[in-house]
């Protein structure tokens, strides 16, 4: 039976997440992680829907996390999302960070008031750990 991913959330028309950075990307060394410091409001799991050709069996898998960061004067979404990207492609040892699981896309969304920060893996064991270490944030 042919299985068809149906994001749950209301991304539709909106850009993908996308990869950690790579040099060349315009990181600065040792930029910090957007979450130090923030003021987060909530976290919660990101989860597709997956459901049959002919929808009669659906079932839903983690496929990370969204922290929602109450907004801080002078930051926007794109640029809380560069500084995503970047600390996401350093690789010191950071075992609590979700952003510093392999493989990670990041995405930030405005949230009223406030921005989402989606971390998303493709591989299930990232994408629980990112959850994971969200939620002990």
């Amino acid at each position: 039976m042919k299985l068809v991913a149906v994001l749950l959330l209301a991304l539709v028309g909106c850009a993908s997440p996308r990869p950690a950075a790579t040099p060349g990307d315009g990181c600065t060394a040792n930029a910090g992680s957007p979450l130090e410091g923030a003021s987060i409001a909530t976290v919660s799991p990101l989860v597709d829907k997956v459901e049959s050709e002919n929808k009669k069996v659906a079932f839903t898998r983690v496929v990370g996390a969204e922290i929602v960061l109450r907004a801080e004067p002078g930051v926007t979404p794109e640029s809380l999302e560069r500084r995503a990207r970047c600390h996401a492609a350093e690789v010191a040892g950071r075992e609590h960070d979700p952003l510093a699981v392999p493989d990670v896309a990041v995405r930030v969304r405005p949230a009223s008031g406030a921005f989402a920060l989606q971390i998303t893996s493709k591989d299930p064991a990232a994408a629980h750990e990112i959850l994971s270490r969200a939620q002990r944030l």
